[in-house]
């Protein structure tokens, strides 16, 4: 009905059948159906994707980035680097804070020192965002000056994507005045309403925006972390959009001419992380259930013997019915800084039991595999399979055990885990490289998400040597071998690139994001 009235409105206009107010519709409210709730409604709290799909719509960054990631300047016009040290960066002067406010230089540099000092109880820190950061400088309301102590060519890529917030708030600001609204204070096209956790959270279109205008009324985001339950939420019309759709029910969705299904392969790597660093690991256990005193999994020959096990051929076909990619290293093929010569390795438990063998562990051992249980694309499914290949391989398969992703998160962060599944999705090799690999430093920020605390000392200075080459092509070249490097090592092991699905009404366009991101930014009405 609507769209009828917008194609015939002059005409109804003239017979003096409609009125001049209601001749534009309105815009609707968007209504999405997440898998998982976000963890906070601080936007440096957690640098996850179920806090980042949230934040995107409240929050601006000096630099944004489309659906298929590619950079452009967002609350920053411009920047240039005079000695490959000294950044300036010119700011926005027509934005204005949710509250009215006017968004200035000096909010930027707040919002980059509180990411750099850290956010108390973060599961998922930004800290190496601005690793490498000398010194943040006000020159003036609308320009900052950004000193480094290497160069450091990424750098806008790194500190843009930090949300920005007033520094009124003040340093000693905390989540918990995030999460009650009294804080939640962005520039983006939505401002926040309300949130009751594990049920809903509501946004409305700010009016206000310097940008694109919000073209929805609002936003709800249900949480609904049963799958079988998301699905009937978008059939009944109770959503109007769903993330993390299961391969399983594509075709049934697809059957049905009210709803869409959109799907790309993307930059989101599920792979497995493992307890390197310490010499007992708490979920390692001899064959007969008791705790041991050494631990396998710092031997690389184990890891490899581990990784030979995983058919990820099998994983992709029947966990995830083709919507998705086996994958060696943590970027696809083609992609900057991918390395052609690293495949996955390639299932034969045969020389996986001979390597088990040769590290000194011909009868196995024993291990629990711990996944999020609402988070990942099949993540289930995927860490049931693995636990089965893991046993048919000689491992004793102590348990799989699921949390809900606030918990698994929790936990990791504290190093409870022996070994876990986890995604990561960076547009460039680098971020992945920096926040994943590098040693643990909470001093500089290296190493902020490295939760196994995997170290590589000639790893570490092969990758502070990459990030400061400015030519594109020598830098590329020097991650590539750097991840190489981290690899062979099996730092950690890569499983496969999902190609996530949506599903919405048909009256909604996604554009579907190879960062995996579930946004109003990125979806649009057609009616």
């Amino acid at each position: 009905m609507a769209s009828m009235i917008r194609k015939y409105w002059p005409l109804l206009l003239a017979l003096g059948l409609l009125r001049p107010e209601i001749a534009q519709a309105e815009p609707r409210e968007l209504r999405v159906g997440r898998a998982t709730e976000h963890l906070s409604m601080d936007p440096h709290f957690s640098r996850t994707g179920n806090n980042f799909d949230m934040m995107l719509q409240v929050y601006d960054q000096m630099v944004a980035s489309g659906a298929d990631m590619n950079m452009a300047p967002a609350l920053a016009t411009g920047w240039k680097v005079t000695d490959g040290l000294t950044w300036d960066i010119t700011l926005r002067d027509d934005v204005r804070f949710h509250d009215g406010s006017p968004l200035t230089a000096a909010d930027v540099a707040f919002s980059l020192q509180r990411v750099k000092q850290g956010v108390p109880g973060t599961a998922a820190g930004m800290a190496d965002l601005m690793a490498g950061v000398a010194a943040v400088e006000v020159v003036d309301a609308t320009h900052l000056r950004v000193r480094t102590a290497a160069p450091l060519p990424l750098l806008m890529r790194q500190i843009g994507s930090i949300f920005i917030i007033p520094a009124k708030l003040g340093a000693d600001v905390r989540p918990e005045a995030f999460n009650s609204g009294a804080a939640a204070i962005g520039s983006g096209p939505y401002r926040f309403v309300s949130w009751q956790r594990g049920d809903r959270a509501r946004l409305a279109a700010n009016p206000d925006y310097w940008g694109a205008k919000a073209e929805f009324s609002g936003v709800t985001a249900r949480f609904i972390t049963n799958n079988a339950a998301r699905v009937a939420a978008l059939i009944a019309g109770e959503v109007d959009m769903i993330n993390n759709v299961q391969p399983v029910d594509v075709a049934s969705l697809q059957a049905n001419p009210a709803l869409r299904i959109w799907s790309t392969p993307s930059l989101r790597l599920v792979f497995i992380e493992m307890d390197t660093a310490r010499d007992v690991s708490p979920f390692i256990t001899d064959k007969a259930g008791k705790a041991m005193a050494a631990n396998p999994l710092r031997d690389v020959r184990v890891r490899r013997a581990l990784s030979m096990m995983i058919d990820r051929k099998a994983l992709v076909s029947r966990v995830l019915l083709g919507y998705g990619a086996a994958a060696g290293q943590m970027m696809p093929p083609g992609q900057l800084g991918s390395a052609p010569d690293m495949a996955p390795d390639a299932y034969d438990p045969a020389a996986a039991r001979a390597l088990l063998a040769e590290a000194g562990w011909p009868d196995g051992f024993g291990i629990t595999l711990h996944a999020p249980s609402d988070r990942i694309v099949s993540d289930v499914q995927t860490a049931q399979a693995i636990g089965q290949m893991f046993a048919r391989g000689g491992i004793k398969m102590n348990a799989v055990e699921l949390l809900p992703y606030a918990t698994y998160l929790t936990q990791a962060s504290e190093q409870k885990f022996s070994a876990g599944i986890f995604s990561w999705s960076g547009v460039d090799p680098q971020t992945g490289l920096v926040a994943k690999l590098a040693t643990y430093d909470r001093a500089t920020g290296m190493g902020a998400i490295n939760r196994a605390r995997y170290s590589n000392a000639a790893f570490d200075v092969k990758l502070r040597d990459a990030i400061s080459i400015f030519d594109d092509g020598a830098r590329y070249a020097a991650l590539t071998e750097a991840t190489r490097m981290v690899m062979r090592d099996r730092a950690l092991l890569p499983l496969y690139w999902l190609s996530p699905i949506w599903a919405s009404r048909a009256w909604i366009k996604i554009d579907p994001s190879v960062d995996e991101t579930t946004s109003a930014r990125f979806a649009h009405p057609l009616e």
